[in-house]
């Protein structure tokens, strides 16, 4: 039981920021500008784009990122160098992310063959390892 509601803080904490959150701070961080939708028109083009993506638009002969917070009535704009710091702090934060589960992977604890017997547990170490050389 103290496992379980461990287990559930730790994921509501997980929680506190969304993935919409944290890639809106991203974007805004990388250098987009949140543009409001200020009249029906521009909230019907917020509403025609895709949900959670930057797509790129042509403007006036420009190409833009976009991505719309219909919710809240705006839409995060940039350009191709805003894009591409958005990118590399993507990158970043899977790296930071990958770094952190190979970290906790690498702190479990390791059930030993000895405590494998010791606990009943069957490891099934004499068939997997039947045959090998054991080295010198």
């Amino acid at each position: 039981m103290v496992f379980s509601a461990a287990a559930l803080i730790g994921m509501a904490a997980g929680c506190a920021t969304s993935p919409v959150k944290r890639t809106e701070k991203m974007l805004a961080q990388s250098g987009f500008q949140a543009v409001s939708a200020v009249n029906a028109a521009h909230q019907q083009q917020v509403n025609t784009l895709p949900a959670d993506r930057i797509t790129p638009v042509k403007r006036q002969g420009k190409v833009f990122y976009v991505y719309p917070d219909p919710a809240r009535k705006i839409v995060y704009v940039g350009n191709k160098a805003q894009y591409h710091a958005y990118q590399i702090a993507l990158q970043d934060q899977h790296l930071a992310e990958d770094a952190k589960l190979i970290r906790n992977y690498n702190a479990a604890p390791v059930l030993s063959e000895d405590n494998a017997i010791s606990s009943g547990v069957d490891s099934g170490w004499d068939l997997l390892w039947d045959g090998w050389p054991l080295g010198d």
